[in-house]
């Protein structure tokens, strides 16, 4: 069983050591943490972050595949790819 969704990303948070943190929680609870530096490309971390808070809409729009089939499953599954597009 999984912590149920919906999962937020929070805002970037910055260590002493100048790295960013962002916070994938639940309710409060931390889900998952992403850490990236100030240099580089921080955009693929960021992607990592919605696609881990996706993660619950995927799983619901994929059992909803299972049951009732792709065409009741397309809404779910577009709001899944926007979350994961940050949309």
């Amino acid at each position: 069983m999984y912590t149920k969704g919906e999962w937020k990303i929070t805002d970037i948070i910055r260590t002493p050591t100048h790295n960013k943190r962002v916070i994938i929680d639940r309710s409060g609870w931390t889900i998952a943490e992403v850490y990236f530096c100030d240099y580089g490309s921080t955009f693929a971390r960021e992607d990592n972050a919605r696609l881990i808070a996706a993660a619950p809409a995927m799983y619901e729009a994929l059992k909803c595949w299972q049951t009732e089939g792709i065409v009741k499953a397309t809404i779910p599954m577009m709001e899944a790819i926007a979350k994961v597009e940050g949309k």
